[in-house]
């Protein structure tokens, strides 16, 4: 689907970028497994909230297997098992990245519960459909974001986009209608937690000199209603990133250059020091060597992706 000109603003600034896009071919399969992953989080959501979850016993199960979560051996207990449709197969995801962020949250009635937290995975789904800068996802407003959305809106609405790196005013991109599900979904959760915090306005990038007017953050996540730190979704990214990669043999993409690498500390993608590096690492180790998730497609790549064929056009 391309996107007319009027969807977005025009930019004078250059049109280059060294953050890589996700490739054409991997596309499609990257964002419907986001979606898995965001379906799973939102049935361990209803069970913790709802009393349905045994939390406890769910982190035990987790805690033993690190980052990653074992679909199949936690089955009895989520009820559910996450999807990807891609290639005309279906695939079930027996492992995937624990993006679930539980931490205890009050609640309606002076109660207090573990909750997961949709906020990365919500934030990367909305980068991937529509090629907005993360930090303007993050700092949406609660009250204000789909105030123009009309019943009329089926496939495509408008999103009320309240901050800018470049205008002075806010501007609304006509969306795929599906971010509006997701950011209502967002705001649900965020109607769950009874903290004082979530009432409270919070200057934009937490900068009382902004030119922005104060926002009500849908993005809500600590005790001040603040949005989640940058930490939380690029981790998840990075997360997603490496879980896709895996994914790719079994559906036949052999010939892709691999989405990541592993590298030791102080090595960089294309570094032209890297042989030595990593034999002076090497060399320094004694029975582990930690190595590290490096590529050069980093949560901005949504937007590369997004708008490569329309780069004079970046919002």
């Amino acid at each position: 689907q391309p996107i007319p000109d009027y969807v977005y603003p025009s930019s004078s600034r250059s049109k280059g970028t060294n953050k890589r896009p996700i490739p054409r071919r991997v596309f499609g399969v990257f964002l419907d497994y986001v979606e898995a992953l965001k379906a799973h989080l939102e049935v361990v959501l209803s069970g913790s909230f709802e009393g349905t979850l045994d939390v406890p016993a769910f982190e035990k199960a987790m805690a033993r297997t690190g980052n990653v979560i074992d679909t199949f051996a936690t089955a009895d207990q989520v009820g559910f098992i996450p999807l990807v449709f891609a290639r005309g197969r279906t695939i079930p995801l027996r492992y995937i990245p624990n993006c679930l962020s539980i931490e205890w949250f009050q609640v309606a009635g002076g109660r207090r519960k573990k909750l997961p937290q949709p906020h990365a995975l919500n934030q990367i789904l909305v980068a991937l459909y529509t090629g907005l800068r993360h930090n303007h996802i993050q700092w949406l407003d609660a009250r204000h974001f789909d105030g123009q959305v009309t019943p009329d809106n089926k496939d495509f609405a408008p999103l009320l986009v309240n901050t800018d790196k470049v205008k002075r005013t806010p501007w609304t991109p006509h969306v795929n209608f599906r971010v509006i599900e997701v950011l209502r979904e967002q705001r649900r959760w965020r109607s769950l937690v009874a903290s004082s915090g979530f009432e409270v306005e919070c200057f934009y990038n937490n900068n009382p000199n902004t030119k922005w007017a104060p926002i009500l953050p849908l993005f809500s996540a600590d005790e001040r209603g603040a949005p989640h730190p940058d930490s939380r979704y690029t981790e998840v990214w990075q997360d997603v990133l490496c879980a896709v990669d895996a994914l790719l043999p079994s559906l036949g993409e052999k010939g892709l250059q691999r989405l990541f690498t592993l590298e030791p500390p102080g090595v960089t993608v294309g570094d032209s020091a890297a042989v030595s590096k990593r034999l002076e690492y090497g060399a320094r180790c004694e029975k582990v060597c930690l190595l590290g998730v490096k590529s050069l497609i980093p949560p901005h790549s949504a937007r590369v992706t997004v708008v490569s064929q329309f780069s004079t056009l970046l919002p």
